[in-house]
């Protein structure tokens, strides 16, 4: 058996509750790439001394071997790793010019987002085009954002650390302040590469000093959309074949499409083929099953549409897409029960459910209390607590939902900890809002 087969059987393993299991499934795992070293690395959080010990030496004695993934892995925002990776970047004689290598290497990516987001400007406005240009502005985002925690993380005095909090702050003073000691404190070779992009300068502006230090594509002569087409990140990939099933090749060629057909991401695969079978005319059975499925990009949206999710980057929104599941009840049946333990949320995709609560302890008399319609959604709590569910949901016609469960929903929260972050955001101000409510009313 090969090193993919037995890390794709050993790999669900590593979160198991039993060490043992954990110790022997990370024995097995072989770092072979990019992603298994990121996996080991994540290990380095066990709550294990032993298994985190097991996980250090794998990487100190693996033969595959990438410094640029460790000192990118210095922004997990977990005390554990970041220690393990101190001091593996010690024994393995990771120097502070591997440091500003990467920070350069990022730097240079985010010019060109810069320049993939004005490109794609020139479309025409639509929703697909904008989901688009906020998955790469918020990819340039995070790409600035892990340049100077990394360089927060190296600077052991604390400076660099305060000037990251400053410009990233919403108070424009204290930003204006950071940005101001950040050129102070920074290399002249990275000084001139990073304010460009920290700074509110026009897009064009930005791209000309870009252009002065990086070698970029140049947009003008190069089409966008297929040269997105062949980025590795999925979530690009998918999007950029969204946009084509609504507004039609623009230039991209078929040979292109059907090799994503074969693409290792299913989400890729059956974007892939729902652009293809739109071209070919294939039978309105594929069609129906495509719209059956729902594609990534069609949850994306729904999922942005809900207060608790609209503060989420697309990439976040997506991994949260892609453990949904779609399901179908008839009119008149029981979704969810009072009383009942619960561990699922539901987004309304078509039809209507009924809130109904019992009116006394063992009475069979019932009581609505709303109704809850498409774009809505209901059983939330049940992703952060194990409480039994306060009312009974029960459809008013046949219905369509969106479906999370609480573990996979725990598994993305793991690898996105800012999910949790920005719906316990929504969640607080919901109850604010009800406070405010309940103040008005007894006033």
């Amino acid at each position: 058996m090969n090193a993919e087969n037995i890390n794709e059987r050993v790999t669900p393993y590593l979160t198991h509750e039993n060490e043992t299991v954990r110790l022997s499934a990370l024995e097995a795992l072989e770092i072979v790439d990019d992603d298994t070293l990121r996996t080991v690395i994540n290990r380095l959080d066990d709550r294990s001394e032993t298994v985190r010990g097991l996980a250090k030496q794998k990487i100190e004695q693996a033969g595959y071997e990438n410094p640029r993934v460790l000192v990118e892995s210095l922004n997990i925002p977990r005390r554990r790793v970041r220690e393990g990776l101190f001091d593996l970047l010690e024994s393995l004689g990771i120097k502070e010019l591997d440091v500003i290598k990467f920070a350069r290497s990022q730097a240079e990516q985010c010019f060109l987002y810069v320049a993939e987001i004005e490109a794609l400007k020139a479309l025409p406005e639509s929703p697909e085009r904008e989901l688009l240009l906020s998955h790469l502005e918020n990819k340039k985002q995070v790409e600035l954002e892990t340049v100077l925690r990394v360089l927060a993380t190296e600077d052991r005095t604390g400076h660099m650390r305060a000037i990251w909090r400053g410009v990233f702050s919403a108070d424009q003073r204290r930003r204006s302040n950071g940005l101001e000691a950040l050129d102070d404190l920074l290399d002249a070779s990275l000084s001139k590469v990073m304010l460009p992009l920290l700074e509110n300068l026009a897009p064009q502006e930005t791209l000309a000093l870009g252009k002065k230090n990086f070698k970029l594509p140049n947009f003008d002569k190069i089409d966008v959309l297929p040269y997105l087409l062949e980025q590795e990140d999925w979530v690009t990939r998918v999007l950029v074949l969204y946009h084509l099933s609504r507004h039609g090749l623009n230039g991209v060629d078929e040979a292109s499409i059907h090799r994503l057909g074969d693409a290792a991401s299913p989400y890729v695969c059956q974007m892939a083929r729902m652009v293809m079978s739109q071209q070919q005319m294939e039978s309105v059975t594929a069609e129906e099953e495509m719209e059956t499925e729902i594609s990534i990009p069609d949850k994306i949206l729904r999922l942005r549409g809900i207060n608790i999710f609209e503060g989420l980057a697309v990439s976040e929104l997506g991994a949260v897409a892609s453990v949904t599941e779609v399901v179908d009840f008839p009119a008149g049946e029981d979704v969810i029960k009072e009383g009942e333990a619960g561990e699922t949320m539901y987004l309304v995709i078509e039809g209507e459910v009924s809130v109904i609560k019992k009116r006394g302890e063992g009475s069979g008399n019932e009581v609505e209390l709303a109704k809850i319609g498409a774009g809505d959604y209901f059983g939330e709590m049940a992703l952060f607590e194990d409480a039994v569910r306060s009312a009974t949901i029960r459809t008013a016609e046949k219905s369509r939902f969106l479906v999370l469960h609480k573990q996979e929903f725990t598994e993305i929260v793991r690898e996105y900890p800012q999910i949790a972050l920005s719906i316990c955001k929504a969640l607080s101000s919901r109850i604010r809002d009800l406070h405010k409510k309940v103040e008005e009313e007894d006033q």
